[in-house]
């Protein structure tokens, strides 16, 4: 889920001066908003991100009942969001 978000957000979702930070940012925070990064992106698309990369499992959605998927399909096409690329 972090390449996807890094594709829609242009940065990589825990970043720190270290690997051993960025280990325990990974573990241990919740990464920036996604829109922060990309304006284009659906507030339903962002918070579906932000919903999978949470660390309590009962918040994250691909430890249940599979709601997941149902709320993609409802975001729909998302063709007009561009990725948002570091490098460009």
């Amino acid at each position: 889920m972090t390449n996807q978000y890094e594709m829609l957000g242009g940065q990589c979702p825990f970043k720190a001066a270290s690997t051993i930070e960025t280990l325990h940012a990974i573990l241990t925070t919740d990464p920036p908003d996604l829109s922060n990064g990309n304006h284009q992106v659906p507030p339903s698309l962002t918070q579906i991100v932000r919903r999978l990369l949470a660390k309590a499992e009962f918040t994250n959605p691909a430890a249940t009942d599979g709601s997941t998927l149902r709320r993609l399909r409802q975001v729909g096409p998302t063709d007009s969001v561009q990725p948002n690329f570091p490098w460009d």
